[in-house]
């Protein structure tokens, strides 16, 4: 019985280029995959709290126009 050993494609049997493409491929689908399964780092703002902030800046932006000076007369 002959023992002949089947060797798998590896890498090194590749062109340069399609090594190259190769790891890039392999490069995006880790990282892609590490993102996609991540969860998200963002959480909503709780909409009370939204809607302080929201009246809260439409106070400051009426008090400030209510400070600001009435220049009347051309400006020059």
């Amino acid at each position: 019985m002959s023992s002949i050993l089947h060797f798998p494609r590896t890498a090194a049997a590749l062109p340069a280029r399609t090594r190259g493409l190769s790891r890039l491929v392999a490069f995006l689908r880790r990282s892609l995959g590490n993102l996609l399964s991540r969860p998200s780092r963002r959480h909503p703002i709780p909409d009370d709290l939204l809607q302080d902030v929201l009246s809260d800046n439409g106070l400051r932006a009426r008090e400030e126009n209510r400070r600001r000076p009435i220049i009347s007369g051309p400006c020059s």
